[in-house]
């Protein structure tokens, strides 16, 4: 095996693709008849599996992907087939890396866990947020990384991030300052201002992770583009207010910003009077939910402390904003109402050949605490030798807590737990 290193790459895909409410229009002067989208009509997603396990070269894949609904139009065919060949060429990537066996190097072998997020599915653009966990045998701990995909359903093409901007307009000046600006709030100690500013400077390299909202334009930084890896990857969303100088109106973005506009939402562009948007909708950069534990989560190293916050290795999305709530999925801990609340959290017990080899070291857990009180889906993000990181799995089956709750429903949540091991 190649790769004996953390490369978990979280694919945050931000796939702007159009919003098609398709409605059937008679033709006036020919037979038969067309799609057409209403630019108020969110297009629907369905999830779509590529599951893989296996046994000989101690991997798993379970790769989820949206696929839009109204395959009828050919839009919509097409769209989908990129999002297909998307997360086909990802899977295979992953597995290239597994030729023939190779010598096991922890307890636990490698996976790819994807999951996404619909962002945005109006205006014939829609923005999905793909969220892949890779985990490669024996390193110290995964990585979760970003990779962004745009399209625009008018087009048919994938979009670039200038194409949202005015021609030879100074958009990455206007990012980076409010990028860094916020990461430097939000931050405060855990960074320093070279780490931030090298990071989130006006390059391209380091905006290459963007998705489109209703509310701005969300940028997100790779763990150690802007921080320390246990503060996880960095989300950054911009209001579109901030951003009305440099909006191309006749771009992809400046559809959304107009419609808002009429709407009454604001922003408006600079050529009509400006209503600025609610400072509430001004986000601060979101860390998600699961790492050391340093913020109002569920014990240590769960909720939305500093760290990663993902728990993949369950096969169910976290409901969208797009359409229906879905209670039976699994929610991150930012999308709940009351955070699940741990009652009792049993400590592991040391092994008689771990004791005698003094190990030591910490053993990461990965897991979902469901709407009914279980403790599911346990596996480790990194693990120790001599059998420590199986008792680590059994005190963490042993967990006791009150389940999350959203709009006053008992749901599952996303969680990630560390248990230290010192002989002394």
């Amino acid at each position: 095996m190649k790769k004996l290193f953390a490369a978990t790459v979280s694919i945050a895909v931000i796939l702007s693709a159009c919003t098609l409410g398709v409605a059937r229009v008679a033709a006036s002067t020919t037979a038969g008849s067309s799609f057409a989208q209403s630019e108020a009509t969110r297009l629907k997603f369905v999830p779509r599996f590529i599951r893989v396990a296996n046994k000989r070269l101690r991997y798993t894949i379970k790769a989820k992907y949206p696929q839009a609904v109204g395959a009828k139009d050919p839009r919509i065919m097409k769209l989908n087939r990129v999002i297909r060949d998307l997360m086909t060429r990802e899977v295979n990537d992953f597995k290239k890396d597994f030729k023939t066996p190779g010598k096991r190097m922890g307890a636990v072998g490698s996976d790819y866990n994807s999951d996404y997020s619909v962002r945005h599915s109006r205006n014939n653009i829609v923005s999905i947020a793909f969220y892949v966990d890779t985990y490669f045998e024996g390193a110290a701990h995964g990585n979760h990384n970003y990779l962004v995909f745009n399209y625009d359903l008018n087009t048919g093409r994938q979009i670039k991030l200038a194409d949202l901007f005015k021609p030879k307009s100074n958009y990455l000046d206007a990012i980076a300052a409010y990028s860094i600006k916020s990461l430097t709030e939000k931050l405060k100690d855990e960074s320093d201002a070279d780490w931030i500013k090298s990071g989130a400077e006006a390059k391209d390299e380091n905006y290459k992770n963007w998705n489109i909202t209703s509310r701005g334009l969300e940028i997100g930084f790779d763990p150690y583009q802007v921080a320390a890896y246990v503060y996880g990857p960095q989300e950054v969303l911009i209001p579109y207010d901030a951003l009305k100088d440099v909006i191309d109106p006749d771009g992809p973005l400046g559809r959304i910003v107009s419609n808002r506009a009429q709407a009454g939402a604001g922003p408006q562009l600079p050529d009509r009077p400006v209503k600025r948007m609610d400072t509430r909708s001004e986000a601060i950069p979101v860390t998600r939910g699961y790492g050391a534990g340093t913020g109002p989560g569920i014990g240590p190293g769960i909720g939305e402390g500093n760290g990663f916050g993902r728990g993949s290795g369950n096969e169910t999305v976290s409901a969208s904003s797009n359409g229906p709530v879905d209670y039976s999925s699994v929610f991150f801990p930012r999308d709940v109402n009351q955070k699940a609340r741990i009652i009792s959290r049993p400590e592991p017990t040391y092994t008689e050949e771990a004791r005698k080899n003094h190990v030591s070291g910490t053993v990461v857990l990965r897991f979902v605490l469901t709407s009914q009180g279980q403790v599911i889906n346990v596996r480790a993000v990194s693990g120790l030798p001599n059998g420590l990181t199986e008792r680590a799995i059994g005190a963490a089956r042993q967990i006791k807590f009150v389940p999350a709750m959203k709009d006053g429903r008992p749901v599952s949540q996303y969680a990630q737990l560390e248990y230290n091991f010192n002989p002394d």
